[in-house]
């Protein structure tokens, strides 16, 4: 799904809204107000992987709070805001 422009397959962009490879930044360094906002703007990934893998809504939320843990720990190694979906999708 692709809202407010053009971008890669799968790839979500949110209009009138900053890359987020300056969040991803910014939530590297400890600001709660960011990781809110890449909670909001990834979860749905996570959330619709497990859809399609048939994960129960219970486990959902296992496999989400498990994969922004592992983002907590790693969020060096996310790259980009660009791959920080992708990111999010390999370790869902």
């Amino acid at each position: 799904m692709v809202l407010g422009g053009h971008a890669a397959q799968g790839t979500i962009v949110m209009p009138d809204e900053p890359p987020l490879s300056t969040p991803v930044a910014r939530a590297g360094n400890g600001d709660n107000q960011v990781w809110d906002m890449l909670g909001e703007r990834c979860a749905p990934v996570v959330w619709s992987i497990c859809r399609v893998r048939g994960v129960s809504s219970r486990d959902a939320d296992d496999v989400g709070q498990c994969a922004w843990l592992r983002l907590v720990k790693r969020i060096d190694t996310a790259g980009e805001a660009a791959e920080l979906q992708g990111w999010l999708a390999v370790r869902s």
